[in-house]
């Protein structure tokens, strides 16, 4: 049995059909819920702060306020490449 080209396939073929839709999702995401999220998290991590330290100091196995920041900054960072592959598609 030989392979179609993705194209031949109904449901690709359909899938592809809703580019522009897929662009303005894309576009909305970027826009608003991205920059939203960066808010989010300098607020959230704004309230936890303290009960982290206090829990790195008081527990051994707690999560090590290094460790925290650092987490913190990765997923900061991964939401702005997030955001910039977004912006490169529309």
């Amino acid at each position: 049995m030989g392979q179609w080209s993705a194209s031949c396939d109904k449901i690709t073929k359909g899938w592809s059909s809703y580019k522009k839709e897929y662009t303005e999702l894309q576009k909305k995401l970027s826009d608003s819920y991205l920059s939203q999220a960066n808010n989010l998290i300098d607020n959230w991590s704004i309230q936890i702060k303290d009960a982290t330290l206090e829990a790195s100091n008081k527990y051994e196995d707690a999560l090590s306020m290094k460790r925290w920041e650092r987490n913190l900054e990765i997923l900061q960072a991964q939401l702005s490449l997030m955001k910039i592959r977004l912006s490169k598609n529309h």
